[in-house]
């Protein structure tokens, strides 16, 4: 579902690319890399994401999702040597700390249910 709204979102900038790109550019190469990013990248990368939420509270998944555009900019930075700006490491402090914030509020939640149990006993 995500990635049909992302092709939905997407198609009218890549109608418009298409009007100046020729697909006889491509070579095998590159097919091979737009398949690898199709099924390995996008489609198992999501099925294993939700055989985690079977696995493990909805919460430590949502943190794992908050962590991807973190390790997205450190990777691109370390691996394609993009800069990262001012506005980068603003973002990343604001993603770590609802990262914080949503763990520890959960962390509050189930103390609190610990107590509330422990004095029902």
């Amino acid at each position: 579902m995500v990635s049909a709204i992302g092709t939905i979102l997407f198609l009218p900038f890549a109608i418009f690319e298409f009007q100046t790109f020729s697909i006889g550019q491509l070579t095998l190469i590159d097919y091979g890399l737009i398949t690898y990013n199709g099924l390995f990248v996008t489609v198992i990368a999501f099925l294993l994401m939700y055989q985690a939420v079977r696995e493990i509270p909805a919460y430590k998944a949502g943190v794992l999702s908050g962590v991807i555009p973190i390790s997205a900019a450190v990777f691109s930075f370390g691996i394609l040597n993009e800069s990262l700006t001012i506005s980068h490491f603003i973002g990343m402090v604001v993603v770590l700390c609802a990262i914080y914030l949503i763990t520890n509020e959960k962390s509050r939640e189930d103390n609190d249910n610990k107590q509330r149990m422990s004095k029902k006993r």
